[in-house]
């Protein structure tokens, strides 16, 4: 975003390239409407670990965070209509203070963020107040924020899709599929897919393990052009989901189950139950 004609060359890929998904990840110390005010860039993540400069500089160093708060707040003014904003806040040992991580969500719900990421790391420094076995009392406030892990905690350790008699979410006007339905080197479960209603707006998507509690999925609106154009433009594109989901450390076997929230109507979706004893690990060649 240094560049000087920043915003020229995300309008010269639309214009060669109309359907092409177009994301930057930055740090915030630009200003927002000279680099990328209306223009039509899909997605911004914003880097912030923190919500006062002295936790936020011990990681983002030189960083000044009021920029980054200048930054957000002239997102919400300026931000093209076609454009995603997500805070990622990488939760560490010296910024994990409840305080903090209410305020942030304060924050995102001030500035109107689309969505916050509080990501949890393995490195060193990483929050040790909360992990994959206690994400159920990390304080969560706003609809904004989700709690995912790091990419190093991602990688997939089981697929159970072919566990799966039937991918299909359907009922009535609801349509979707199940792409993904796998175990993580983090004890994650990751479900992804695609769901869709022809009548109403998807408002919400949860999912759960064995009348557990509900989680609610990282995104409901995960851009999909391949499911717009094999249904027609009539359906949006943005009609993709991503779950994760803590898998407890003494279940040998669950059940899931999808909730979906369409209009003022809860939709539920249960897959087949499946048992631990029978993965197969994915072999890397």
């Amino acid at each position: 975003m240094n560049h000087p004609e920043f915003g020229q060359l995300v309008l010269s890929g639309k214009h060669y390239y109309p359907d092409m998904f177009q994301e930057v990840t930055t740090v915030a110390q630009q200003d927002f409407q000279s680099t990328l005010g209306n223009i039509p860039i899909d997605l911004i993540t914003i880097s912030c670990d923190g919500v006062t400069q002295e936790p936020y500089e011990r990681y983002r160093r030189h960083g000044v965070i009021e920029n980054v708060f200048k930054f957000m707040a002239d997102s919400k003014q300026h931000k093209s209509e076609h454009t995603k904003v997500i805070w990622k806040y990488i939760v560490f040992n010296h910024n994990d203070t409840d305080e903090e991580l209410l305020k942030a969500q304060e924050l995102a719900d001030l500035y109107d963020i689309d969505e916050l990421h509080f990501v949890l790391t393995n490195t060193d420094n990483g929050s040790k107040r909360f992990l994959v076995h206690n994400l159920h009392e990390f304080p969560i406030r706003s609809n904004k924020a989700r709690v995912i892990n790091a990419a190093a905690l991602q990688k997939i350790k089981y697929d159970l899709s072919d566990n799966l008699n039937s991918r299909n979410l359907k009922q009535k006007s609801l349509q979707g599929w199940i792409d993904k339905l796998a175990i993580t080197n983090g004890n994650l479960l990751v479900c992804e897919g695609w769901l869709f209603d022809r009548k109403s707006e998807l408002g919400n998507l949860e999912v759960r393990i064995n009348d557990g509690r509900f989680y609610k999925a990282l995104s409901i609106k995960e851009t999909r052009v391949d499911v717009a154009e094999h249904f027609g433009h009539n359906v949006s594109s943005e009609c993709g989901f991503v779950a994760q989901l803590p898998i407890p450390a003494d279940e040998q076997s669950f059940a899931v189950e999808l909730r979906a929230t369409v209009g003022e109507q809860q939709v539920l979706f249960q897959l087949p139950k499946i048992t631990l004893e029978k993965r197969i690990p994915i072999t890397m060649t």
